[in-house]
């Protein structure tokens, strides 16, 4: 994934959320990267007392620019539709 980063707070994880980095505590695995925070994962990381932060993609920026290129795109189909139907409205 090449997308930017942010890191959070664990009391600021939420659901959905994908790791960037390995989530490590002591030297010991947690959480691999790329996984996606659950509601369990994020149960487990409060209840093993972890208090670091954690490196997440920020998807945010992302998924806003693919909304805009899916409005973009609505937006030319929709107006295709209308020059064909005034074209046919012609003959």
């Amino acid at each position: 994934m090449n997308a930017k980063t942010r890191i959070v707070s664990i009391n600021n994880v939420e659901k959905g959320m994908v790791i960037a980095k390995d989530v490590e505590e002591n030297g010991k695995l947690l959480l691999k990267k790329d996984s996606t925070v659950t509601e369990l994962i994020i149960e487990k990381l409060k209840t093993v007392i972890f208090v670091g932060n954690i490196e997440i993609y920020d998807l945010k920026e992302e998924n806003e620019k693919l909304e805009e290129k899916k409005k973009i795109q609505c937006y030319k189909i929709k107006n295709k539709k209308s020059i064909i139907k005034s074209m046919k409205n012609l003959n």
